[in-house]
């Protein structure tokens, strides 16, 4: 399934004022990525690596199961948070790149709100909504 994250996850980055936001799948394939101008592509390609070294060592990927959100530092002091989700049945990796210090729990829990609603399999998105009536 193929679905372009990014008009969705963009306006929520910037209003949480996060450098970066990346979805990936459980192997490590770049589902979407929204990030604020200027961010170097090293950066990028840092949070890519976290994310593909969780992936691919499953000791990683199930602490991070068993922690719920795992968060590292770089150098200058900024938060990388990793949050394991579902949509469907299928598991999902998102990496955030926030301001040292700064609030993020709710704001990733609307990322990933977000997310599950516009990666959920369309048979299950049908299911959420109730079944309308005809009337006589």
């Amino acid at each position: 399934m193929t679905t372009d994250l990014m008009p969705i996850l963009e306006p929520i980055r910037l209003n949480a004022k996060f450098e970066a936001v990346l979805v990936t799948d459980s192997t490590a394939n770049v589902i979407s990525a929204a990030y604020a101008e200027g961010v170097p592509l090293e950066t990028l390609d840092a949070l890519l690596a976290l994310a593909s070294r969780a992936a691919a060592r499953q000791t990683d990927l199930q602490t991070l199961i068993d922690a719920k959100e795992t968060i590292f530092f770089d150098w200058e002091g900024r938060q990388v948070i990793c949050r394991l989700f579902q949509a469907g049945k299928q598991p999902y990796l998102m990496v955030v790149l926030a301001a040292r210090g700064k609030a993020y729990k709710q704001t990733v829990g609307k990322l990933i709100k977000a997310a599950q609603k516009a990666l959920q399999p369309k048979k299950e998105k049908s299911q959420d909504k109730p079944a309308k009536r005809r009337s006589r």
